[in-house]
């Protein structure tokens, strides 16, 4: 609802501070609020906002539309009420069995708005057994891992998971329950079965690979099972899915993944990276590989999998050889057995 309905004692989440503190002070300065807030850990931090100052109805505001609007209005807002037409501001919210937001009128009297169903603020307990109820009931296999906590409708949930996907799969759970106006984590995965850095980035390889052929010009970065992915891919759909897909990969921890769609001259480009995949095809050594060729900018960039350096080096000579005009960059993975079919395609 905003910054001037924080109270002493709340629990906050600070943008660009990855724990979650309770309120220690507050204090107004002349054209601000300053709070001092207690992180998680014990240490100690503090944050501004700008005092929202009285209004006069001449001045040049926007005003909340009352009680049509009463959704979203923050404490301190100029507001219009319809009915009454009169001038206002919002000046204070009651909890109670129904929450309602207190508004003081021109003329200097109260009233009180029945806040609407998605704005009631549920009882920390009660969000906290329907929650724990849930999870056990949709998530049985990480529920005994997770704690949880609640204020003021947001749950926060803390603990370990076996599975990185299993922490999307708990917020959609949490976000669905009434009352909840919000879900937070800090929760940690300890995978079951520990996996090497190169088995979870082949792994990942493979399922980018055979993703209906529109992600390319990837660069991938592993380490201790954290996996950050860039790449290039040609729609959203791609862009909105593939990282869903990914982060079911065992042996994950954390998952980046930054996905750009480039628009390209499809027929040109296209027809270019034909004629060098079946120059690749043409070469004896490069049998029994898989090859995409993804072709962008006057650069063809060589990706798939092949079972030695000597084939690494074949597909870059041949790729030469097709347009020696070309920016060939060669990411291709040797690796010990290549599973499946193989090809040499256009990506």
């Amino acid at each position: 609802m905003g910054f001037s309905r924080l109270k002493v004692n709340d629990w906050v989440y600070m943008p660009g501070d990855s724990f979650v503190g309770t309120i220690k002070s507050r204090f107004r300065l002349k054209d601000k609020e300053v709070y001092n807030i207690i992180r998680e850990d014990g240490s100690e931090t503090s944050y501004s906002t700008p005092v929202i100052t009285d209004y006069a109805p001449h001045a040049n505001l926007f005003f909340r539309l009352l009680p049509a609007y009463t959704y979203g209005t923050r404490i301190g807002d100029p507001i219009f009420h319809i009915h009454r037409n009169t001038f206002g501001k919002a000046v204070g919210l009651i909890y109670g069995k129904n929450d309602r937001l207190a508004v003081q009128l021109a003329d200097n009297s109260i009233i009180l708005l029945e806040l609407p169903p998605a704005m009631q603020i549920a009882p920390n307990k009660t969000l906290i057994e329907e929650a724990q109820h849930a999870l056990k009931t949709q998530l049985a296999d990480e529920a005994d891992g997770i704690a949880l906590s609640a204020n003021l409708g947001v749950l926060v949930a803390q603990g370990t998971c076996k599975y990185l996907s299993s922490i999307s799969k708990l917020k959609n759970i949490l976000a669905q329950i009434p009352g909840v106006r919000g879900v937070m984590d800090n929760i940690v995965v300890q995978p079951p079965e520990r996996y090497s850095d190169e088995i979870i980035t082949n792994q990942i390889k493979k399922l980018i690979w055979s993703y209906q052929n529109s992600v390319f010009n990837v660069k991938l970065k592993c380490e201790n099972g954290n996996v950050e992915i860039n790449a290039l891919c040609r729609n959203e759909t791609t862009r909105r899915e593939l990282p869903d897909i990914l982060e079911k990969t065992p042996g994950l921890i954390t998952l980046s993944v930054n996905l750009r769609i480039k628009s390209e001259d499809e027929f040109e480009q296209r027809n270019k990276a034909l004629k060098m995949a079946q120059n690749l095809r043409k070469n004896p050594a490069l049998q029994g590989t898989q090859i995409r060729i993804a072709y962008l900018d006057n650069t063809a960039t060589l990706e798939g999998l092949v079972t030695s350096a000597s084939q690494k080096q074949a597909a870059t000579l041949a790729a030469i050889w097709s347009n020696k005009n070309l920016k060939i960059i060669n990411n291709i993975s040797v690796i010990d057995h290549i599973q499946g079919n193989a090809y040499i395609k256009v990506a």
